[in-house]
């Protein structure tokens, strides 16, 4: 009879342990899902966590500008990040309903500042043949003045050059404003 009664204990010391061990699993599980969620989470920020940006690109075979949303990661320096944002417009559109604004060999070399007034040194080839409206010069202005607005003026160069005219473009001497909105 003694060796029943210690089976009992021995039974319900098991019984404890595997309760035990249940919910320290359980306990442990949770914490490890709460982890991955947490670095799924941080990820997703940060993945997410640039600043949107507008982009200016042709619907396929018309002279209308359409805009295209992308998340840049902004370094602070409002200089680069002008840079930066011109150089993902010559990339082209992600969307195959949309045609790039400028050419293939479109290149920006350089960007500055002077107070409100931007300068934007471009390469030569920059600009599409076909583009006898200056839809290329428009796009660069809306990116410019959309996402950057204390920038109330731009000045085009050519290879460093105040060029008036690159492949039928005549309007590069023109230092562009910003449309003021009507109150």
């Amino acid at each position: 009879m003694i060796d029943t009664v210690k089976c009992i204990d021995y039974y319900k010391i098991v019984e404890k342990t595997v309760k035990t061990n249940r919910t320290k699993l359980f306990i442990l599980s949770f914490i490890f899902l709460c982890l991955i969620a947490s670095i799924g989470y941080l990820y997703i920020k940060k993945e997410f966590s640039g600043n949107q940006v507008k982009l200016f690109f042709t619907q396929s075979r018309k002279n209308t500008l359409i805009i295209e949303k992308r998340s840049l990661d902004f370094k602070g320096n409002k200089q680069t990040d002008i840079y930066n944002t011109l150089v993902e417009l010559t990339y082209g559109p992600l969307s195959y309903q949309l045609e790039p604004v400028l050419s293939h060999h479109a290149e920006i070399l350089n960007v500055w500042l002077n107070g409100k007034t931007l300068y934007v040194n471009l390469h030569k080839e920059s600009f599409n043949i076909e583009d006898i409206r200056g839809i290329g010069l428009t796009a660069l202005n809306l990116t410019i003045f959309t996402n950057f607005p204390g920038i109330t003026k731009v000045k085009y160069l050519i290879n460093g050059e105040n060029l008036p005219t690159v492949k039928g473009i005549n309007n590069l001497e023109i230092v562009y404003s910003k449309k003021r909105k009507k109150k």
